[in-house]
């Protein structure tokens, strides 16, 4: 499931505008995956990308559950799916000195904990290779 976003920009903005029909299907396919077999259908599941991009690659059963990047949701639910993977813009990035892994991970941690209970286990599911190492080197509190 994780190796569509085995390349750094891959599940990008600038991806999803150039991905085939074959990779938006696969993505889909793993989304409902994730839905049906890891989260079991029987609990709730929240999954986000770019709200643009929402629509190309929404699963079966899971297009109410979607929750975009900045949406604070009245409820938690911990399981979720993190289909982006965050670059600052460049024109923005003209301006000001940002970094785009801390930039990445900040967009990432945000939306974990609008979304969740953090005080209880959480299922994740982070296609972006390098999302998930964001995420990993941060939890084992490691320099980026």
């Amino acid at each position: 499931m994780n190796s569509i976003g085995e390349d750094r920009t891959k599940l990008s903005k600038s991806w999803f505008n150039t991905a085939t029909k074959e990779d938006l299907k696969r993505l889909q396919n793993n989304i409902y995956n994730f839905y049906s077999n890891i989260s079991n259908k029987k609990k709730k599941i929240y999954w986000t990308t770019f709200t643009s991009c929402q629509k190309l690659i929404v699963a079966k059963g899971a297009a109410k559950r979607f929750v975009s990047l900045i949406d604070i949701p009245t409820e938690k639910c911990n399981n979720i799916a993190y289909i982006a993977n965050n670059f600052v813009n460049p024109i923005i990035k003209k301006t000001i000195d940002i970094n785009d892994d801390d930039f990445a991970l900040k967009v990432l941690l945000r939306w974990i904990i609008n979304t969740t209970d953090i005080t209880k286990p959480i299922n994740l599911y982070i296609p972006s290779r390098r999302m998930r190492e964001l995420l990993i080197h941060w939890l084992n509190n490691e320099n980026l």
